[in-house]
């Protein structure tokens, strides 16, 4: 299911279209806690290992790693964060994508 909620991720600006995913923080919104995460994603403390993202899977259109992968969505060869992402590679109404 879809909805038009005329809002954008604060992360990576993509509609949100999908509001099961939606996460909101104060005043901003994301498409989905992997955005959040990305966007609220602080420095390593004492552990220098705690942002290292070597080998975790990316979101296709927004770079972000899929640290829950209950919103993740797989099309093809490509693997999104969210619906909202997935949506967001989609050409628009009428658009044919380049082969």
């Amino acid at each position: 299911m879809t909805y038009n909620t005329g809002t954008s991720c604060a992360n990576c600006d993509c509609s949100i279209v999908d509001v099961r995913t939606r996460v909101i923080h104060s005043d901003l919104v994301y498409c989905c806690a992997n955005c959040a995460a990305a966007m609220e994603q602080q420095g390593s403390g004492s552990d220098p290992h705690t942002l290292s993202t070597a080998g975790e899977a990316r979101c296709s259109h927004c770079g972000s790693v899929i640290r829950d992968d209950t919103s993740m969505v797989m099309e093809g060869d490509q693997v999104f964060c969210c619906t909202n992402c997935a949506r967001a590679t989609e050409p628009a109404s009428g658009a044919t994508r380049a082969p």
